[in-house]
């Protein structure tokens, strides 16, 4: 891929001079993030170069266990449904829904702090695959009782940043961590 952004670069420049040698000024459209409901709905099956990752919700989740790490949208996680942006096993893997297919990613950096979590702890993570990179950066907003010993959840809003070659979507997310 590498190889070809000079390319790419070359061919937005010429584009650009035929288009002001013509006495037209050229037009550039951005897209705006999608909002949420567009990480629910719009999943394009093929991204195009350059594209915004775009997040959509896990079809066929490998990871779902008792135990783990599970983040939804915001709205999602109120109405405690099943629709996950977001899957961890408690381990190295991950699982996220990009331009409308699941994709496998594997932790590569995590600055998870090496002791009890309380709330307002922040900490961040990092999963890569198939040509992505998800940082998340969690916050904690809920723990345990200490007094319960049979609780084993951890409450957090995290905000998911995916990049793939360059371009980058973000969106918030809230879910548990734990059995």
């Amino acid at each position: 891929m590498k190889r070809s952004e000079p390319l790419l670069y070359f061919a937005a420049i010429f584009l650009n001079l035929a288009a002001c040698s013509g006495g037209t000024k050229p037009t550039v459209k951005q897209s705006p993030t999608p909002a949420p409901e567009a990480a629910r709905n719009e999943q394009s099956p093929t991204p195009t170069l350059g594209a915004a990752p775009k997040v959509g919700v896990i079809q066929d989740p490998k990871l779902h266990d008792e135990c783990g790490l599970y983040l939804q949208l915001p709205e999602d996680d109120k109405s405690r449904n099943e629709k996950y942006i977001f899957e961890g096993d408690l381990g190295e893997l991950g699982q996220m829904n990009i331009d409308g297919h699941d994709v496998d990613l594997k932790l590569v950096d995590s600055d998870e702090p090496d002791r009890e979590l309380k709330v307002g702890d922040h900490f961040s993570e990092t999963y890569a695959g198939d040509g992505l990179k998800a940082r998340i950066d969690y916050v904690v907003t809920g723990v345990c009782d200490p007094k319960d010993e049979a609780c084993e959840v951890i409450n957090l809003d995290a905000t998911i940043i995916v990049e793939r070659n360059g371009s980058k979507q973000q969106i918030k997310t809230s879910g548990s961590l734990g059995c």
